[in-house]
């Protein structure tokens, strides 16, 4: 079957561009408030103390592990508080810490 012209006038294509535009628009808008939406299962915010796995605290004060540990030893940094086998620092802590350091 061969594929007819479109044949339109200025009007005409200018009514599509249009409708095609509006579509778009209503499309994106409606993709951006999907995106914004807060999920229901949203956490709720807690005000409680914060804490700190090695990886975010390495992230926050930008020395090493090994850096960390020997401040550690030598007093001159917070010390990890124990979750069972786990550790973590008090973000307060290492907020205090970093502000210590820069003054």
């Amino acid at each position: 079957m061969p594929i007819t012209p479109l044949r339109l006038d200025v009007a005409q294509l200018e009514s599509l561009v249009n409708a095609l535009a509006d579509q778009f628009a209503d499309r994106v808008a409606a993709r951006l408030r999907d995106v914004n939406a807060v999920p229901a299962t949203s956490p709720a915010k807690h005000d409680g103390p914060r804490l700190l796995g090695m990886k975010e605290l390495r992230s926050r004060v930008s020395i090493s592990s090994a850096t960390i540990y020997r401040l550690i030893k030598d007093g001159k940094f917070p010390p990890p508080k124990r979750l069972g086998s786990r550790s973590a620092w008090l973000e307060s802590e290492v907020d205090a810490w970093i502000t210590s350091t820069i003054e």
